[in-house]
């Protein structure tokens, strides 16, 4: 295959048996869809979720793709503009929260597996917007915008 993988020989290659092979997967990714999309509507809508305006900061890969500077700038933008936001990340047990801190001195930062208790908490020490760093997946959090 000319050191491509399988998945993109799948899914670009313009052969007969390349057809065969997504047709084969056709209905295994019709059931995953459905899957997905009966998951995302169960954290659709939860009632009091929306505990603070928030902005969504992530993307469909993981680790360095520039998440992290680029909610500590959104994060800035708001403190510049009079709000007064916060930052909410997962803190899988590094340092970004670290980071943000040194990109964000004058923003709080607040780490929690639960993104809605984070933000019940932000909001108790005065913060009126979120930032939440990586969090496409946490659909319990509701938010104003996705980026």
């Amino acid at each position: 295959m000319n050191g491509r993988t399988v998945a993109e020989w799948v899914w670009y290659d313009t052969s007969t048996l390349a057809a065969l092979a997504r047709a084969t997967l056709a209905p295994a990714s019709a059931l995953f869809g459905a899957a997905v999309a009966r998951r995302n509507r169960m954290f659709d809508g939860v009632p009091g979720a929306a505990v603070l305006p928030a902005l969504s900061v992530g993307n469909v890969t993981v680790g360095g793709t520039g998440k992290t500077p680029v909610a500590s700038w959104f994060a800035r933008q708001l403190a510049a503009r009079g709000a007064r936001p916060v930052i909410i990340l997962r803190g899988y047990g590094d340092d970004e929260w670290r980071v943000h801190q040194l990109l964000t001195p004058r923003v709080p930062v607040v780490v929690g597996a639960d993104r809605v208790h984070a933000m019940v908490q932000a909001q108790r020490q005065g913060a009126d917007c979120a930032v939440l760093d990586d969090a496409f997946q946490h659909r319990r959090a509701h938010r104003v915008a996705d980026v």
